[in-house]
């Protein structure tokens, strides 16, 4: 299917530029950008990358008649780390997609634990890497969002990727008239609850065990260096283009939150 893909879509996706800039959400791990992503998805003008296209980056536009079915069958409805609703149709984060066509993601981590800070240095921050990795992302990136966009039929996607909040440089290379969503919270709930997901995601999925002082270790020191990442480049982003959300405002009063995105 990859290869038939490649065949059937590839000078088509190489020629296609993408209509409009994307929206894209970004906040730490657990701030609530899940949340706000779904509730955008509800917009009939934004399309998204869906949880069947992350598990299938390389063969979704041919595999949705014959894999999607079987990844709806196997796939539990919930998830481990939250409950929150799982299935094949619904909008998912594409750095799963991106671990799966490239190892210049920082979702390897997750299989390897041991490495999870050295993998958020390399590809959440771009820190000591060569210029040619950055540029094999992108183009990664900029295919996967590009066959999002074919599938959808052009629609404008909205994107939630906690990492890309580390990457604003690099997205705004992609597309400098990209739209910004920032969603900030609590940090001891923010903490506590992102301790729950590197601890759930290690023990089903990791190949390494660590310590939960390791755990607590690197959850802290990303979380500081991801806030100071986004400090030190927000700036980049026109003030016409980024909105600041606090979550537990979203939370408290969702439809004048939603305004206020709107509306900038």
């Amino acid at each position: 299917l990859r290869w038939a893909e490649r065949m059937y879509y590839g000078k088509r996706l190489r020629a296609m530029n993408l209509a409009e800039p994307p929206v894209f959400v970004l906040g730490h791990w657990r701030t609530g950008t899940t949340h706000l992503h779904n509730l955008l998805s509800q917009d009939p003008q934004f399309a998204f990358v869906s949880t069947f296209q992350t598990l299938a980056p390389s063969s979704f536009l041919l595999g949705r008649h014959t894999l999607r079915p079987l990844v709806a069958r196997s796939m539990p409805k919930t998830r481990p780390m939250d409950n929150m609703a799982l299935s094949p149709d619904l909008p998912q984060e594409e750095e799963f997609a991106m671990c799966n066509v490239t190892p210049h993601s920082f979702y390897v981590g997750w299989y390897f634990p041991k490495r999870v800070r050295e993998l958020f240095h390399h590809y959440v921050l771009f820190d000591d890497v060569t210029p040619d990795t950055v540029a094999e992302w992108k183009r990664h990136y900029l295919e996967l969002l590009k066959k999002a966009t074919l599938r959808a039929g052009g629609r404008r996607l909205v994107l939630k990727n906690p990492a890309n909040t580390g990457r604003i440089a690099q997205l705004l290379e992609l597309f400098p008239d990209a739209k910004f969503i920032y969603l900030r919270r609590n940090p001891y709930a923010v903490y506590k609850s992102t301790l729950n997901l590197h601890r759930t995601t290690f023990q089903t999925i990791g190949f390494q065990d660590v310590t939960d002082t390791e755990i607590e270790d690197n959850v802290l020191h990303m979380y500081a260096a991801l806030h100071q990442r986004y400090a030190e480049t927000r700036a980049l982003i026109p003030a016409e283009n980024l909105v600041e959300v606090v979550y537990e405002a979203l939370e408290a009063n969702p439809l004048a939150e939603m305004e206020h995105i709107y509306t900038g």
